[in-house]
């Protein structure tokens, strides 16, 4: 599991994506702003239910930093 990227995030105020599975099977995409961490979970605002939630890193399958989406009007 990353847990630097999860560190750094967490001191740099930076999002995350994360490809997730619930205790019942579902898998979802994720985007989360990480509040707290434990050895075994992350508190994250989590942009997709807009609430705060709880994350088991052993569920986290993968993840990464979020990347900015550049659109033509941001272009000058």
């Amino acid at each position: 599991m990353q847990t630097g990227l999860f560190k750094r995030s967490l001191e740099q105020q930076l999002s995350v994506d994360i490809i997730y599975q619930s205790a019942d099977g579902h898998i979802s995409k994720r985007t989360i702003s990480i509040i707290r961490m434990t050895p075994d979970s992350l508190y994250a605002y989590c942009h997709k239910r807009r609430a705060q939630r709880t994350f088991l890193l052993s569920n986290i399958l993968s993840s990464q930093p979020t990347r900015l989406k550049h659109t033509s009007s941001l272009i000058s």
